[in-house]
């Protein structure tokens, strides 16, 4: 999904996020889905093109980019960022919910 998201960008002219996002991600429907891309990095992080994809589909108005690294400049080491568990419940959750995502 995380390659297919990085092509469908590239090449996009005017689709919305959400039907690209129903092209990539039907055929895994109610798979169980690891996004994991490198040690450090998932295709879902908001830099990288499915999680480009899945914030501007579910995400709403909410600049999601910009919370997530302020909430990560006001946290210390070792402290989560609270940004990022707002963005799990409110938009990744939606995500997984509308492809059936274990």
């Amino acid at each position: 999904m995380g390659m297919a998201a990085e092509l469908a960008l590239e090449l996009r002219t005017n689709q919305k996020a959400l039907a690209l996002l129903d092209k990539i991600c039907k055929p895994y429907e109610g798979c169980d889905a690891e996004f994991e891309r490198t040690h450090n990095t998932q295709y879902t992080d908001t830099d990288q093109a499915l999680g480009k994809l899945i914030t501007e589909a579910f995400g709403g108005k909410k600049n999601w980019v910009k919370a997530l690294k302020e909430g990560a400049k006001a946290v210390g080491a070792g402290v989560e960022n609270p940004a990022l568990n707002d963005w799990y419940d409110q938009v990744y959750a939606k995500f997984r919910k509308r492809y059936d995502l274990c």
